[in-house]
């Protein structure tokens, strides 16, 4: 599973890559309804659903939590936007049931990036088709019927 994982996430990652990939990784499991990313908290790792689902839900304005995105489910990256800008994170991640993940600290990423530069742009672009998906699957959401 944790193979299938990374190849969903990181599909231009070569199989050394990712092994080696894999093998930064620190694996979590958390409860239902556990929060794993809060909303504008700093945290410094990207992870990567193993198995189970998990809800992505935004305070708004009023202070009500919306269904922002989701549900994520394995293969899907989370905590990314936080990982490249080290900004606060932009909602609240909560497992939907049990939930295996993969974690990956940002300083044993940008080591092993310095170390093999294609790495970076294959792992950063593997980032950026997450992000490109998410956008458009937000543009759909919120599109007037």
């Amino acid at each position: 599973m944790i193979n299938a994982a990374l190849d969903f996430a990181f599909p231009d990652l070569t199989s050394d890559q990712k092994s080696r990939l894999g093998e930064l990784a620190d694996e979590k499991l958390f409860n239902s309804g556990e929060v794993i990313i809060h909303q504008k908290k700093v945290h410094n790792f990207l992870a990567v659903i193993i198995e189970g689902n998990a809800r992505v839900l935004q305070k708004s304005y009023d202070q009500s939590n919306v269904e922002f995105a989701g549900p994520l489910g394995p293969g899907e990256v989370f905590g990314e936007m936080s990982f490249i800008d080290q900004h606060p994170s932009s909602a609240t991640l909560i497992a939907d049931g049990e939930l295996r993940v993969l974690c990956f600290d940002r300083d044993a990423i940008a080591n092993m990036i310095a170390g093999d530069h294609e790495f970076g742009m294959q792992f950063y672009h593997s980032i950026l088709l997450t992000i490109c998906r998410r956008i458009r699957n937000t543009n759909i959401r919120v599109q007037p019927a």
